[in-house]
């Protein structure tokens, strides 16, 4: 998985994947310090539409304004903006998170008997302050996911396992996160009375498995984006960009310098185009999760039918 067995790691070893999850985990405790006041308070109360526009424009738009504001070029000096990993990550995310609202949604009103009633620009029936604010969410969920992974699959017993104990714990450590993220998200925004759900203690239970098919696929996807052991990856790509400058500059040595170049190249370089593809197949999968519990596990009483697929 890109994390060396034994390292023991937490954060990143890439630079620009390191000081990306310090950044989301500093925004992390701004964000939720912010949600948590607006709840414990009741200032959701005086909301109208606009005002739960601006708390979603709030809570993501820096992910996208920050970085390039703050010191340190984002651990990565020298790289050209789309080609850093705050930009990467954020797309990878952006991507997920209005697939998720857009579309899953529909899949908690019509299984799960869930219903947003406040009042709120909405787009698909889905408030789209919803997908602002959920890319926070996500951002946190997939940051933190992302450095108890690379602690496991890097720790000393990971390395000394067997393949067969490798695979077992890998599933377990990653439902376990996903169920647990998605329990958790549900019981603290049970407070919240503008979002009903028709059987409560139900959807605490098995209501959370169903919304931890979706972290099933993209805890361990998104671990993906960008890992590399030591960086090399990071240094594969940087050396490519070199050798494609000294090409510009110097046609008459393409011949010369193009089998080591192939070496050097990584087998799967992040670039944007790749980001997005990634991104967009873990949604597919889990879409297709998420419609065979709607075939098979949904229970009887409730509605069997998705209104964007009917």
């Amino acid at each position: 998985m890109g994390a060396r067995p034994g390292a023991c790691l937490w954060l990143a070893t890439t630079p620009g994947k390191r000081w990306t999850e310090i950044f989301f985990l500093w925004w992390s405790v701004l964000w939720i310090s912010a949600m948590g006041w607006i709840v414990a308070s009741g200032a959701y109360e005086s909301f109208e539409e606009w005002s739960y526009m601006c708390v979603g424009v709030a809570f993501a738009l820096p992910c996208f304004v920050l970085p390039p504001l703050l010191p340190g070029s984002q651990g990565e000096p020298g790289t050209p903006l789309l080609q850093r990993f705050w930009v990467k990550a954020n797309l990878w995310l952006a991507i997920l998170s209005f697939i998720g609202n857009y579309f899953w949604t529909h899949y908690f009103y019509s299984l799960l008997g869930a219903a947003y009633t406040f009042k709120a620009h909405r787009l698909n029936d889905v408030p789209i302050a919803l997908m602002l604010i959920t890319h926070a969410y996500f951002a946190t969920y997939h940051t933190f996911t992302t450095i108890a992974l690379r602690r496991f699959w890097s720790g000393g017993w990971y390395a000394r396992a067997g393949r067969v104990a490798r695979c077992v714990s890998s599933c377990a450590l990653v439902a376990s996160l996903a169920y647990f993220t998605a329990f958790m998200e549900t019981w603290t925004i049970s407070s919240f009375p503008y979002y009903t759900i028709r059987n409560r203690p139900w959807m605490y239970k098995v209501g959370s498995v169903f919304y931890g098919l979706y972290f099933i696929v993209t805890f361990p996807m998104y671990f993906r984006l960008g890992e590399g052991g030591d960086g090399e990856e990071e240094e594969e790509e940087e050396e490519e960009l070199r050798r494609r400058q000294r090409k510009a500059a110097d046609p008459a040595g393409k011949a010369g310098s193009s089998e080591g170049a192939r070496r050097r190249q990584p087998e799967f370089s992040w670039t944007l185009d790749r980001v997005a593809i990634d991104s967009l197949g873990a949604c597919m999968l889990v879409t297709c999760l998420l419609d065979f519990w709607r075939l098979f596990v949904s229970p009887s009483g409730h509605s069997s039918t998705v209104p964007f697929l009917a």
